[in-house]
């Protein structure tokens, strides 16, 4: 299965939220979880909840940009966290 392939199969078939959380670090994360599967994360601490925030829109403008064009598909919801 192409690299393409697998974020479709991924990211289309069930929605797709994501959370922001304060890590035991005092540092804030992201998920993109499908019901109690997390399915991406952005794999470092920020600073600040607007920061990880941050860290979310580009990893989706990144998969938008990259596998679906920028056609402007809404695949992804923010959950409220902390």
């Amino acid at each position: 299965m192409s690299v393409q392939a697998a974020v479709r199969d991924t990211f289309e078939k069930k929605p797709v939220h994501f959370e922001v959380f304060e890590g035991k670090d005092g540092k804030w994360y992201w998920r993109a979880k499908r019901s109690s599967d997390i399915v991406a994360d952005g794999g470092e601490g920020y600073s600040t909840v607007s920061n990880a925030r941050k860290g979310i829109r580009r990893f989706i403008k990144s998969v938008a940009e990259q596998y679906y064009h920028g056609g402007g598909v809404d695949l992804f919801t923010l959950k409220k966290g902390k």
